[in-house]
Formats: structure tokens, C-alpha cells, sequence
């Protein structure tokens, strides 16, 4: 036994020496990293095209550049006894040699000879010695007359072929994206258009592959719009987009403005990506030159389609319930079946994100809103429809693009009304966050009051477009043929689009928005259902409770900036909306100083809900525990309140 535990501890030993030996060896590397970056990367660079299989080709650079090029052509041209990995080192020494000679370069052959060459080099079987050659290509490609070469001997359906070959060829296929990407920055106007057809597909069926090129051949297709004189799916986004905005018309001979609008409600986890696809097609219809490519009643209405088309898919390779996304089962791949919960969310997520960026900018809201055909019309027409998740996402849709709080979501009014309350604590006004600067910012009013908002212009005109095309009878409806938490939902919406309308619309535009007669007419007839009628009286009294809570303001949520606005001048006080005290500040010196006695009590004595409802859950405790420290006025309601609070 102790001869067994002797050749343990030894073992153990050998180990543990070992382990030193190679954590000293690994700093020292890293030490060595620290004093010499340039060669440690020199060194990894090396390592890498070793571990490729590239040999390291030198020539002499003294030699004149011709005698170089003729040896670095004849070994790509060859055909028989030069291996891949030679051809290979050539290529890049090619690449030193240009850098080398910089933009006046005199090879000792014309650029017809030497691209006929490197023609044979897009060609070979292996697919790093054509990408090497369109890296040798781009470098030589600096002069309109180097593209015309191109297109004149039909290189560019030798790249077009590069970046159409999807078999583990990422390296050459992102090659022939760069080809391509310094083509259009610099000869914007003569892209062939045998390089965009590909990258189109890609863009078009680069999700139902993976394939990773999409979004770049997608941002380039982007960027051709209009220049004045002046994943590898992703990398296709990129590259369409890019062409858009230098070039409409190829942008649109090869059809990518449809595969840019095809793939914007494709983009639902790349809010970025989105919201650039969205931007490329406003841009193109803020232009009377290129407006006329965005067609009229389909392009810009599809991008609501999941709202307004129960049955709407992403594209048409989706089975009936995937999403495109591939799954290994029984050694096949086969789709996933995803609930119809998370497709449908996703649907509504990318349609919300696109709506948003259309609505918040000037060609989109203008397109929206048209009188005829109008996709806004369409939005609220389908809140007619009994179908409640569309409902909840186009109100939810709404919250967003008005700045408002979205309520919690629950079948209490009270806390959902409460979780809107201006004066309610955040996060952001905690002690070890802002406090009481980011309180004070978002409750006080701003300093300059004579200046235009242009933010709330731009609500008011957008608030104005929606009441005119009936949002509010759309929400009426809403209200009246639903409960539970969509019911509270949309009756707080429409308080909260009441309140806007009053304060930012002007008075000869808000006459129609007071009077809700839909409301009030399915409340005061015996002709309706009495749930619908019960609904209705019940959401007269909700906003009710809404026009209160708005016409007390915000008032201070701590204490410390309570404090600092009561030692404000008195004058000040007075003429602002935000210098009531908060319940439990009550006192009879401030109520006298600031508001008459009766009428303060009064409007607590309301805010109880003490008369309104016997419904003890329904009170407000807080506000009646400052009420009864009040010293006792001779006031009619207060002896009411108290007779109900002492019965209950």
C-alpha cells in the first residue's frame, strides 16, 4: 500500500510540473505578445496560411515589376505540375506587389492580358485560389477602364458564379461581396447587373438556406437610391440597401426594392436591420425622381399585412407551421413546429417595428394616411374584427408611437390605471440613479414655454390623422365587445388619446373628439345587450377617473422634491399646473396659503371615491388617512364621506 501511494504521489508530481511548465510557457508567449505585437501578429498571420496549406512564395522586389508579374501569371495560368497551394502563395505575393506600387503602377502588361490570365484563376477547382483571385482582381480594380476590361471578357459572371456557389465556400463567396461592394462606391452607374441578380436571390431565399450573405447583398442593393455626383445573408441586407441609395434604377431592374420590402417583415430579431430596410424605401419616396419605384396601395400597405392578414407568413418556403429554420430528426431535416403564439408574435413584432419607422417620418405618414386606399384606414378597420390578439397588438402599436406608458397588464382599472400615473416611482428616480433630477425633469414643466415643441407638432399632426381616419369609434367598439384586460386597455387608451387631443390639438380640430356618441349612445339605449350597455357605463366612469387623475397633474413622488417645490416662491406655485401637495403633505396652513379650504377638500373628498361607490376595494385609504388629519371644515361632502366610512 505504501509503495501504491508513493507511485501515486510521484505521478501527481509529473503533473503538477507539468502544468507549471506549460502555464510559463503560455505567459511567457503572452509576455512576449505584450513587448513585440507586430510580430506576434506577423507570426499568427504566418501560422494561419500555414495551417491553410499556402506556400510562402519570395521574389525578388528589386527585380522590375514585369519580370515578377510574367513569373506570378505563368504559375497561375498552368495548368499541370503546380499545386493549389503554390498558386496560392503567387496570388498574394501579387497583392504585396500591387500594394507595393501603389496607384501608379506599371506592371509591363496591359490590364487586358493580365485579367485574361487571372480569368483561368476563377476557374479552378479550389475555391481558396478563387478567392485569392478576386482579391487580386479588387486590388487591380481602380480605374473605369479595369471594369469595362471586366464586363467586356465576362469576368463578372465568373464573380456572379462565386458568390452563387453555396458549398462551405464562406471565404470566397465574402471575397466577391468586397469585388462587388468596391464596384458600387465607386462606378455606382455601371454595377452589371449579372453581379446583382445573385445577390437578389440571396436576399430573396437566403432565409429558408441560413444563409448567412442575405443581409450584406441586401444593405448594398440599399445604398444605389440616389448618389448625386457625388451571417452572409446579412452581408446581402447590407449590400442591397447600399445600392438603393447610389443607384435606383439597377436597384429596381433587378428587383431589389421588392426583395428589400420582401425582407423587412423578415427582419423581426434585427431592430436595426428593420429599421434600415424601412428608412431605404422612405428615402427612395421622399425623391420625386425615385418615388414612382415605390408602387402605389401594395409596397409600403404590405408592411402591415400581419395585422390585417390573419393568415400572412414570412415567405412562401415556410411549411404551414415553421418558420424556415431547419431541425435534425432521424437523421433528415426536417422543420420545426412552432406554436402559433410565437409565430404570431414575431408577425406582429417585425409589422410594429416597420409601422413605427413609417409613421414617425414624413413620406410614410403622408403615404399612410392618403385618402383613398389608405393602409391606415386598414389598420383601424380590423379593429372591428373579434380577434383579440390583432387588437391588443394595434393598440400596443399605438402606446408606442404616442409616447405613452403602456398599462399593466391586468383585469384591475385601479392598478392599471395606477401603473400609467405620471407621478408613480420609476427606476430612474431611485436615490442611486438619477433621484430627484429625473424626477423633477419628467414631472415639471420645461423652462421654455414660449418656444414650439416640434416632437409634440408632430404627435399633434399624427394624433389628428388617426382621429380623422376614427380611431376613436374604433376603440369604442373595442370597449363594448370585450373584458378583462383588453377592455381596461382600451378604455385607458382612449382617455389617454382625449387627453392629447385637448392639450395639442387646436380648438377647431377637438370639436368632434369630446362628445364619444357612440359611447353615450350604447350606455343611455335599452335596445343593446345589457353587457355591452353595462361595459359602456362602466367605461363613461373609467374615464371619468381619467380626466381626474390628468386634471390633478403629476404631483412629487419623494419627498425631497415635495420639499423643494413648496419652498418655491409662492407666486410660481400658483400659476404652475404641477404645485398641488401630495396627500399626505395635507395641512390646514398650506390649504390655506395656496388653495381655498373647501374646494381642496372637496376635490380629495372626489378622489376617495368614498361617494362615488360603496365598494370599499375601491377607495383611495391613503388619500382618506390624510383626509381625516384635515382639521374638520363645514363642507356638505365631508359629512357625506364620513357617514360612509363610518356605516362601513
Amino acid at each position: 500500500m505504501s509503495l501504491t501511494r508513493i507511485k501515486r504521489r510521484d505521478n501527481a508530481e509529473e503533473i503538477i510540473a507539468g502544468v507549471i511548465l506549460s502555464l510559463s510557457t503560455v505567459s511567457n508567449m503572452a509576455a512576449f505578445a505584450v513587448r513585440h505585437p507586430s510580430r506576434a501578429l506577423k507570426n499568427g498571420r504566418l501560422r494561419g496560411r500555414h495551417e491553410s496549406g499556402e506556400e510562402n512564395i519570395r521574389l525578388d522586389l528589386s527585380r522590375a515589376p514585369s519580370e515578377n508579374v510574367k513569373e506570378v501569371l505563368s504559375n497561375v495560368v498552368c495548368q499541370n505540375g503546380i499545386s493549389k497551394n503554390k498558386k496560392l502563395g503567387y496570388l498574394n505575393f501579387f497583392v504585396k506587389l500591387l500594394n507595393k506600387l501603389g496607384p501608379s503602377k506599371n506592371l509591363g502588361y496591359t490590364m487586358e492580358e493580365i485579367l485574361c490570365c487571372l480569368k483561368v484563376g476563377l476557374l479552378h477547382e479550389a475555391k481558396e485560389v478563387r478567392a485569392a483571385t478576386l482579391r487580386v482582381i479588387r486590388y487591380l480594380l481602380t480605374e473605369q477602364k479595369v471594369l469595362d476590361i471586366i464586363v467586356s471578357l465576362h469576368i463578372d459572371y465568373l464573380i456572379a458564379r462565386c458568390l452563387d456557389i453555396c458549398l462551405s465556400n464562406e471565404v470566397e463567396r465574402i471575397h466577391a461581396m468586397k469585388l462587388i461592394r468596391k464596384i458600387i462606391q465607386l462606378f455606382p452607374h455601371q454595377v452589371p447587373l449579372s453581379m446583382l441578380y445573385p445577390m437578389v436571390a440571396i436576399g430573396r431565399d437566403g432565409s429558408s438556406e441560413r444563409d448567412r450573405l442575405r443581409r450584406a447583398c441586401l444593405a448594398t442593393i440599399c445604398e444605389l437610391g440616389t448618389k448625386k455626383t457625388d451571417g452572409l445573408r446579412q452581408v446581402c441586407l447590407a449590400t442591397l440597401c447600399e445600392l438603393a441609395f447610389v443607384n435606383a434604377q439597377a436597384a429596381d431592374r433587378c428587383d431589389a426594392i421588392s426583395c428589400i420590402l420582401r425582407n423587412i417583415l423578415d427582419c423581426y430579431h434585427y431592430p436595426r436591420i428593420n429599421e434600415s430596410l424601412v428608412v431605404t424605401v422612405l428615402f427612395l419616396l421622399n425623391h420625386p425622381n425615385t418615388r414612382h419605384y415605390i408602387k402605389q396601395n401594395t409596397d409600403l400597405e404590405q408592411l402591415i399585412a400581419p395585422f390585417t392578414d390573419c393568415h400572412f407568413k414570412f415567405s412562401a418556403e415556410t411549411n404551414e407551421h415553421g418558420t424556415g429554420e431547419l431541425e435534425h430528426r432521424h437523421g433528415a431535416f426536417k422543420r420545426p413546429k412552432p406554436s402559433s403564439v410565437d409565430e404570431q408574435e414575431t408577425r406582429f413584432k417585425a409589422s410594429k417595428m416597420a409601422l413605427l419607422t413609417v409613421m414617425r417620418s414624413w413620406p410614410g405618414l403622408i403615404r399612410m394616411c392618403r385618402p383613398t386606399g389608405s393602409g391606415l384606414q386598414s389598420l383601424i378597420g380590423i379593429l372591428y374584427i373579434q380577434n383579440n390578439e390583432i387588437r391588443q397588438a394595434i393598440m400596443d402599436v399605438m402606446f408606442d408611437l404616442f409616447r405613452l406608458t403602456t398599462p399593466k397588464l391586468t383585469d384591475s382599472f385601479v392598478e392599471a390605471l395606477n401603473s400609467v400615473d405620471p407621478s408613480a416611482m420609476r427606476e430612474e428616480w431611485k436615490l442611486l440613479e438619477g433621484f430627484v433630477a429625473e424626477e423633477g425633469r419628467a414631472i415639471l414643466p420645461h423652462l421654455a414655454k414660449v418656444r414650439p415643441n416640434l416632437i409634440e407638432n408632430h404627435l399633434a399632426l399624427i394624433l389628428a390623422a388617426w382621429i380623422e381616419t376614427g380611431i376613436l369609434q374604433a376603440l369604442v367598439e373595442v370597449i363594448t365587445s370585450t373584458e378583462g384586460h383588453l377592455f381596461i386597455r382600451a378604455v385607458i387608451l382612449l382617455g389617454e388619446l382625449l387627453h392629447m387631443a385637448n392639450t395639442l390639438l387646436p380648438h377647431e380640430c377637438t370639436t368632434h373628439s369630446h362628445c364619444l356618441p357612440n359611447l353615450m349612445a350604447v350606455a343611455s339605449s335599452f335596445d343593446i345587450p345589457g353587457q355591452h350597455r353595462h361595459r359602456a357605463t362602466l367605461a363613461v366612469s373609467y374615464l371619468n377617473r381619467i380626466h381626474t387623475l390628468k386634471k390633478r397633474g403629476p404631483r412629487p413622488c419623494s419627498l425631497f422634491l415635495d420639499q423643494l417645490i413648496q419652498n418655491a416662491n409662492t407666486t410660481l406655485q400658483q400659476e404652475s399646473f404641477y404645485t398641488q401637495f401630495s396627500q399626505d403633505k395635507l395641512s390646514s396652513d398650506a390649504v390655506k396659503t395656496v388653495f381655498n379650504a373647501d374646494d381642496f377638500v372637496s376635490q380629495v373628498i372626489r378622489e376617495t371615491h368614498v361617494l362615488s361607490t360603496k365598494e370599499h376595494k375601491s377607495w383611495d385609504w391613503h388619500s382618506i388617512s390624510a383626509l381625516l388629519k384635515v382639521p374638520q371644515p363645514n363642507n356638505k361632502p365631508y359629512v357625506q364621506s364620513l357617514v360612509h366610512i363610518e356605516d362601513f
